[in-house]
């Protein structure tokens, strides 16, 4: 081959080769947007269905406590009542717990309470169906209670304390494990069986009464806990009976209702409470104010970044990158055959190409 020959097909070359490196970048860009997208894996949705799970009814149908359940003894030392067995009665489909005027272990006054420690669990929905008894000087406690003990034990108590001595209040504490809530709530609590509720969720406790949602906190306490039925008197929240209150007093609970957490995340309620800095609800002599409307939850979409932006990540290539790869090099072949072509078409004109 002559040198002005070689020359011409060098500069063609040359030609063929700038063309390749243009196009290649592209398609490159492409195969790489192509990769991302495949890479994109959706998120987990939300779990859909019930947030719980029923794992126990009790209706006190026998004359026993139930299994896990025992009888509350020595003295309630905050108050002016000693704990009994004797108070503690199943008869008739109902617990009963008692409160009289009886000196025990140097109190006035002698009362019936229940722990279910046999029963601890993280997170559940409780259903306590009950009778509150009317007078002054008496607590009616529904009640969970962490199931490790500890220095600060109060600060992880949640629970309904009911007074019903005109105007009935619901006295209602969330303890999170370092600090509590609290908030009291006027209402009709005695006369009848009233279903009383205390959910339990990460970031989600809701009381309600009857089905009416009396409280609502996103604050939750992270630990296993029990459920404690009492009653009690004599602390500086619940002062002691009067002339008026007619003794003995009975706590009758008809039936209790037990949920486990299935990880549903329940709906929000609308009452969120007062900050309290109250370590122990029975002891506070004035309860925080009455609860305020919430503030509107912040919708989410239940997807992730990554789900938001993927359709914005540009062209989808169809059938994958490699066919795309493939027609970029053949884009430069063809290229390099075009840049020929005109050459050795005038070549033939002449003979057969000249070897070098």
């Amino acid at each position: 081959m002559s040198s002005s020959r070689a020359r011409r097909f060098g500069g063609r070359l040359a030609i063929a080769a700038v063309l390749s490196a243009l196009l290649l970048p592209g398609v490159l860009s492409l195969s790489g947007a192509q990769s991302g997208a495949q890479a994109a894996v959706p998120a987990a949705k939300p779990k859909t269905g019930s947030s719980w799970k029923i794992v126990r009814t009790e209706g006190f149908s026998g004359s026993a406590l139930p299994t896990g359940c025992e009888a509350y003894t020595g003295k309630y030392a905050p108050g002016k009542n000693a704990w009994s067995s004797k108070d503690v009665v199943v008869t008739g489909g109902l617990l009963q717990l008692k409160l009289e005027k009886k000196k025990t272990s140097g109190q006035p006054y002698t009362a019936g309470g229940v722990g279910c420690w046999g029963w601890p669990q993280k997170y559940g929905k409780y259903e306590i169906k009950a009778r509150v008894p009317v007078g002054k000087g008496i607590d009616s406690s529904l009640t969970l209670w962490p199931a490790k003990a500890s220095k600060t034990s109060a600060a992880a108590f949640t629970g309904l304390e009911l007074m019903a001595p005109g105007p009935e209040t619901a006295y209602l504490t969330n303890g999170y494990g370092t600090k509590s809530e609290s908030a009291q709530v006027v209402g009709k609590y005695s006369g009848k069986v009233r279903t009383y509720v205390i959910e339990w969720a990460p970031k989600h406790i809701r009381m309600t009464v009857d089905g009416k949602e009396i409280y609502f906190s996103t604050h939750s306490y992270s630990g296993s806990r029990w459920l404690g039925l009492v009653v009690s008197n004599g602390d500086a929240l619940t002062g002691v009976p009067d002339a008026n209150t007619k003794l003995p007093a009975k706590l009758q609970i008809d039936q209790v209702r037990i949920w486990s957490y299935t990880g549903v995340r329940p709906k929000p309620g609308t009452i969120t409470p007062t900050s309290s800095p109250s370590p122990s609800p029975a002891a506070a002599a004035s309860p925080t104010a009455s609860p305020r409307a919430a503030a509107a939850p912040v919708p989410t979409t239940g997807g992730t970044a990554l789900e938001a932006t993927s359709a914005d990540t540009g062209p989808v290539l169809a059938g994958g990158v490699w066919p795309w790869l493939l027609g970029g090099s053949l884009i430069a072949v063809f290229a390099i055959a075009s840049l020929n072509y005109p050459h050795y078409r005038r070549a033939n004109r002449a003979g057969p190409p000249l070897r070098q």
